[in-house]
């Protein structure tokens, strides 16, 4: 016998004598696949909530970032009075302008406000945020 056919002489006898034999199974392909394909199933289901989800929570940062510009083109008004930004070459003055102080007070008040306001809307993103991640890892 040539060497080649020798070797696969031995591998069958190996196989035959059972050496190495994988132990039989009960496993049923077919009941496993179909278990198989529930969980794909299930995972695909998991995915698509996650995913509607993450569109909710996505649209939700939209409103809440158009609402803190409103509040904040609502709060803060210019404290700039009287600009002239052109030079005077007649008398050499530079651009100028004057500042109202009781609204720029009232600016900084606002503007408190406004970034007390913001954290609150801060606080609801990151819990929806945290509400997702919690959804992912328990499914």
């Amino acid at each position: 016998m040539n060497s080649s056919a020798q070797i696969h002489a031995d591998i069958k006898d190996l196989i035959i004598s059972g050496e190495n034999r994988p132990t039989e199974s009960d496993y049923n392909i077919s009941s496993l696949r179909s278990e198989m394909e529930q969980k794909i199933d299930r995972l695909t289901q998991d995915a698509e909530d996650v995913e509607n989800r993450l569109s909710e929570t996505r649209e939700l940062a939209l409103e809440w970032e158009a609402s803190a510009q409103q509040l904040l083109d609502e709060e803060l008004s210019s404290p700039v009075q009287n600009s002239s930004m052109q030079w005077n070459e007649e008398s050499d003055d530079p651009p100028s302008f004057s500042i109202d102080s009781q609204q720029a007070s009232s600016n900084r008040e606002n503007l408190t406000e406004l970034r007390e306001a913001l954290d609150e809307l801060d606080k609801k993103y990151r819990a929806a945020i945290d509400s997702v991640s919690n959804y992912i890892r328990s499914h």
